[in-house]
């Protein structure tokens, strides 16, 4: 799930997942790169490669059906999508850095994307982390650090810190 922007390492993505033959990969996005990520996801993932674009709306309904979220960004400030899934009980694999290490606590599997392999490795991992505890680990995170009362509590504490 990403901007197909450079930034979002999408194409390595591909590249990562293309030897893996037992998985199947959907890119959901648009931008300026859709071609060279479908001729990418067809040339080295073929008929298990498949792009779409759906609305806001449809993306907890996308989220349940997937298995695994793979987000290759090297430097993503805050990103959206690891709360989302990781609200969904989805395992992540992600870049690490110091971000990605404060953003999931214990509950990511964080790898340097620029080596392929462990990218894969990761996502074997991954695939295995489903049961019940595991799921609700990742469930729990976000209902104790990023719901909107725990977000607003934050804001208040940092307020009144700078009002006192």
């Amino acid at each position: 799930v990403a901007a197909l922007i450079q930034s979002k390492r999408v194409l390595e993505g591909i590249r990562a997942v293309g030897p893996m033959a037992d998985v199947q990969l959907l890119v959901v996005g648009d931008g300026p790169l859709r071609d060279e990520v479908d001729a990418a996801g067809r040339s080295l993932v073929g008929q298990r490669y498949r792009r779409i674009t759906v609305p806001f709306e449809q993306m907890p309904t996308l989220y349940a059906s997937a298995d695994v979220l793979l987000h290759m960004s090297k430097d993503e400030p805050f990103g959206n999508i690891y709360v989302e899934a990781l609200a969904a009980g989805l395992p992540v694999v992600a870049h690490d850095w110091v971000s990605t290490r404060w953003l999931f606590e214990d509950q990511g599997l964080l790898v340097d994307t620029d080596d392929p392999e462990s990218v894969r490795n990761a996502l074997r991992r991954a695939f295995g982390l489903k049961s019940a505890a595991q799921v609700a680990a990742r469930r729990d995170l976000v209902n104790r650090r990023f719901t909107w009362k725990v977000i607003a509590e934050d804001y208040a504490a940092c307020l009144r810190t700078l009002l006192t």
